[in-house]
């Protein structure tokens, strides 16, 4: 298998994530909790694709600084 270049990564993390949007808003439409019409509006909307993208590397970003924060706590090498 061949490592994803920059170029190559953010494309490939768009993708997942939209993958990942639909079956959140696919979940949501089984469990009756979201209108199919409203799923499928927010699922072609790119905007709200990039707004999931953007939450996603906050959660990156914060579960990284807070394991940072827990090995220097506890004395691991960082």
């Amino acid at each position: 298998m061949r490592d994803l270049n920059q170029s190559q990564a953010a494309p490939t993390g768009r993708i997942v994530v939209r993958y990942a949007v639909g079956m959140l808003l696919g979940w949501l439409v089984a469990r009756h909790l979201l209108p199919p019409d409203l799923a499928h509006m927010l699922a072609a909307d790119p905007a709200i694709v990039d707004f999931a993208l953007l939450l996603v590397s906050l959660a990156v970003s914060f579960a990284t600084e807070m394991y940072y924060r827990a090995a220097r706590r506890l004395g691991w090498r960082t």
